[in-house]
């Protein structure tokens, strides 16, 4: 831009034409050297021309798309009209730029730990969320009462439910000489509970050998409490 003047000096002329800058929303050295591009954001195209202002074209932002999702403005829009997501909506996830549907979790690779155990056929167990699996879902605590008496094996639920637990009682031997003590028997049960409760699990002794015609001792009851409670 500027104006060319004509003198009677050499080089006979006067000039106040200076390169015109990139304009609104580009980057560059300026128009007249063909350097202008549009920002991260924008698209278009600027070109010199003769007449004012100099240039044709704009830089506009750019507008993308999302399938799934809310779609990329400002900045984040690298490419105009493309698929490119900012988020998701529920039940989809964010793989690269595109929304993707979640794929539904199973107990295959849940690790459980703290003394849970891994519930049988993991990859059947299908988790609630969509996002993990839980430690309840995927696993089981294997109370082990290994010895009989007044010491109980105590734990802390993790949350609130249904526990499943085995009571073992001891049964009464049986007359006769060679008789043993009366063998420890299952008695399956469930109890509510809520999170975070101390269970304690009494388990029962077997009772004593028979002697002669004598009958073996009865065997101990079990008991099981949730935070203190029968």
């Amino acid at each position: 831009s500027g104006a060319v003047a004509a003198v009677a000096m050499s080089p006979f002329y006067t000039s106040t034409c200076s390169a015109v800058a990139c304009p609104q929303n580009s980057r560059g050295s300026d128009v007249a050297s063909g350097g202008c591009s549009c920002n991260t954001g924008y698209h278009g195209t600027i070109t010199a021309i003769r007449t004012s202002p100099y240039f044709s074209g704009s830089c506009n932002p750019n507008i993308c798309s999302c399938s799934f999702g809310t779609a990329a403005t400002g900045t984040s829009c690298t490419s105009h009209g493309h698929n490119i997501c900012a988020n998701c909506s529920s039940g989809y996830q964010l793989s690269g730029s595109s929304c993707q549907k979640y794929a539904k979790y199973n107990c295959s690779t849940y690790m459980c730990s703290g003394g849970w155990q891994q519930k049988s056929n993991p990859c059947s167990i299908t988790c609630a969320s969509n996002v993990s699996c839980t430690t309840l879902e995927c696993c089981y605590n294997p109370v082990t009462v290994s010895e009989c008496g007044s010491t109980p094996t105590t734990f802390t639920s993790l949350s609130s439910g249904t526990f499943v637990v085995t009571l073992t009682s001891g049964s009464g031997g049986r007359s006769g000489a060679d008789d043993i003590g009366g063998q420890q028997a299952s008695i399956r049960g469930t109890i509510p509970v809520q999170a975070n409760s101390e269970i304690k699990i009494y388990a029962g002794c077997q009772g004593g050998s028979g002697s002669g015609r004598m009958g073996g001792g009865g065997g101990g009851a079990s008991a099981v409490t949730v935070n203190g409670v029968d």
